[in-house]
């Protein structure tokens, strides 16, 4: 993918296996969402040895991603992220050159969120999601350029920023994977041999269905067992940072609630394409017609309206080929243009 400065970047004495299987998940996403530069996955064994994972330590210290460390395979599983970031460039300078790191182990990917021993067709499944979900990221902190995504990007002075808030980065991420994968599994070589109800059975979050709904629901309206989300629950500002998360799962609904109102389209595209000039929260009240304070209020309200077993309204979650006939990533142009 050297005509996107896209990269994989693996420890020698992995399998091919792997890297032929992201770069196919990888194509797939760049004819969805786009080629965006300076995204680099880097994997290793962690069984292995130094020389092994000499490729990582190298394109690791080239792009200055934690600066002043000496590698080695400790240091590599102590600095474990997806998506982490570096600028060599030196950020807001007239050189800056921003990247987005996702360092994995082998540990991970061999048998994503199953139990350890050699890989399956589902395993990879999930991983498919997972490649999404974290491609997804790295398209919406792109579109924030120098401005940095989120309040932790720039602690000090978070006004700066563009200010997209938790629940939004990562409930339309989640968003996103799933409607991705249900739109464009079988194209990939290594799910041939899953049937339809296998390959759609297969998940790693999910921010819209009906389960997730009526769970998050019926909590609130105090008909569930939860801790976290109770009816004393409302969704606020401190639901904005990852630092100040309150713990209730209902605040990624939020980004369903969205889509709702106004469209996937809206969550994914439009939103994205004006935060650099307007902030996340101006680029939602000119979407969406509502203050941030107005926006919580309205999610506020409709959570508790109606029953605790009514189903998802129309819109709630992206229909069938939603991306393909209503979400074209590859027409977003930014205001500033």
């Amino acid at each position: 993918m050297t005509e996107v400065n896209q990269e994989f970047v693996g420890g020698v004495n992995l399998d091919p296996g792997y890297k032929e299987r992201f770069l196919e998940i990888q194509n797939s996403l760049n004819g969805v969402l786009g080629g965006y530069s300076n995204y680099i996955y880097l994997v290793f064994d962690p069984t292995g040895t130094e020389e092994d994972a000499k490729p990582l330590f190298d394109r690791l210290e080239e792009v200055q991603y934690k600066s002043g460390v000496l590698w080695t395979i400790e240091e590599l599983n102590k600095y474990l992220s997806c998506l982490s970031s570096s600028d060599p460039g030196g950020r807001r300078t007239s050189t800056t050159n921003p990247y987005s790191i996702c360092l994995e182990s082998l540990a991970k990917i061999y048998a994503y969120r199953n139990e350890p021993g050699p890989p399956t067709v589902t395993n990879y499944a999930k991983l498919a999601l997972h490649y999404a979900h974290e491609y997804f990221h790295h398209y919406q902190r792109v579109h924030a350029l120098d401005r940095g995504l989120d309040y932790q990007t720039d602690r000090s002075n978070p006004e700066t920023t563009v200010q997209a808030p938790t629940w939004w980065i990562e409930g339309a991420a989640v968003a996103f994977q799933n409607a991705w994968y249900k739109e464009n599994w079988h194209s990939l070589s290594l799910l041939k041999d899953l049937t339809l109800e296998q390959a759609l059975s297969q998940s790693i979050a999910t921010v819209a269905d009906s389960r997730v709904y009526k769970e998050n629901r019926r909590n609130i309206m105090g008909y569930g067992d939860s801790e976290k989300c109770t009816p004393d629950w409302y969704i606020s500002s401190l639901d904005e940072t990852y630092d100040t998360y309150t713990g209730c799962s209902a605040t990624f609904m939020a980004t369903a609630y969205l889509g709702y109102i106004t469209s996937y389209k809206t969550v994914w595209i439009d939103i994205p394409q004006d935060y650099y000039d307007l902030g996340f929260w101006g680029s939602l009240e000119k979407h969406a017609g509502m203050s941030k304070q107005e926006f919580y209020d309205s999610y506020n309200e409709f959570l508790r309206t109606g029953g605790p077993d009514d189903e998802p309204p129309d819109g709630w979650e992206p229909p069938e080929n939603y991306i393909s006939e209503h979400a074209d990533f590859l027409k977003i142009v930014p205001e500033s243009d």
